[in-house]
């Protein structure tokens, strides 16, 4: 699909990717561009006009708030959605700090993260309302 938003996964976990990757696929309004783990391979979908991503999800575990922050402020727009399988107030007030438009527990349903991706997409700030629960009550 021409007009399909393009996302980049950018997470360890293979059953994520996996059955995510499914879903997008069977709904037809979102394409995975790809599943990297390296900060290069991500850099260079990125670079690329055919690949590069509208979002990246990003397990947080393993990616610096850098280089999120040089994806953000790249001039493609890229929009970052910061996932996670815990809920920490400093992850979630530097994520704000950077631009990101995410932050998403990993305890999700699937059909939730896709209309969360189309949300964040059509610019709005997504956050799980487990973080949210969470960031109340402290």
């Amino acid at each position: 699909m021409d007009n399909a938003i393009k996302l980049l996964l950018s997470m360890y976990n293979n059953h994520f990717k996996e059955g995510f990757a499914d879903l997008i696929a069977y709904k037809g309004d979102i394409t995975v561009v790809g599943n990297c783990i390296l900060k290069e391979d991500i850099e260079k979908f990125c670079q690329n006009l055919k690949t590069r991503p509208d979002i990246i999800m990003m397990d947080i575990k393993y990616y610096t708030f850098e280089l999120m922050k040089a994806l953000i402020n790249d001039d493609a727009g890229i929009k970052i959605i910061g996932v996670t399988s815990f809920y920490n107030d400093h992850i979630a007030s530097t994520l704000k700090e950077i631009g990101a438009k995410g932050y998403l527990i990993r305890n999700y349903e699937r059909e939730t993260m896709y209309h969360i991706v189309r949300s964040v997409h059509e610019g709005k700030i997504m956050i799980d309302k487990d973080v949210v629960e969470q960031s109340l009550s402290y």
